[in-house]
């Protein structure tokens, strides 16, 4: 306990000051203030990333928001890529099963209400094929995941990755 008769004011509020400083440090130091930073980009990846290609797609990236049991990820592949055998998609990190269709560009992946919520910040997974890869060969394509939330009242979260479709091998 500190006696405040041998103490100035100056010389009690710098010792507060230097504890609540060593306390913030420490406390900051173990997280206890930090917030999960949003990354809102998306790791693709391609099994076969030739030109004309079909290949197997696996993206990774970090939840925005709640995924719901019932939540309904879109994937948008630039024009190019033929999207027509896409008819299979899965997870290592979402489970419950998956509802596949396909809308000219985009792939809609439904969740079938059996698996369990997924939180802001979890790293997942969601892997689908056949896509046909573009004729287009380049590291400047852009795909884009859109989360939606199920209850239609909230705009989705979209994520965004640059991958790369490399030249078609002469045979």
């Amino acid at each position: 306990m500190i006696q405040l008769g041998k103490f100035s004011t100056v010389q009690l509020t710098k010792r507060i000051l230097t504890i609540s400083f060593c306390l913030f440090q420490s406390a900051a130091t173990q997280g206890l203030f930090a917030q999960s930073a949003v990354n809102n980009s998306v790791d693709v990846q391609a099994l076969n990333t030739e030109a004309e290609a079909a290949s197997l797609y696996t993206l990774n990236f970090t939840l925005p928001d709640t995924l719901q049991p019932d939540a309904v990820l879109e994937v948008i592949f630039p024009n190019g890529f033929d999207l027509s055998r896409v008819n299979l998609a899965g997870s290592a990190t979402i489970n419950g099963g998956f509802k596949v269709s396909v809308q000219g560009q985009t792939i809609k992946v439904s969740r079938k209400g059996k698996g369990v919520l997924k939180y802001p910040g979890d790293k997942v997974d969601l892997k689908f094929s056949t896509v046909v890869n573009s004729s287009r060969s380049d590291n400047e394509h852009l795909i884009i995941v859109n989360v939606k939330k199920v209850d239609g009242n909230s705009p989705p979260r979209e994520l965004r990755g640059l991958f790369a479709v490399s030249r078609k091998k002469l045979r």
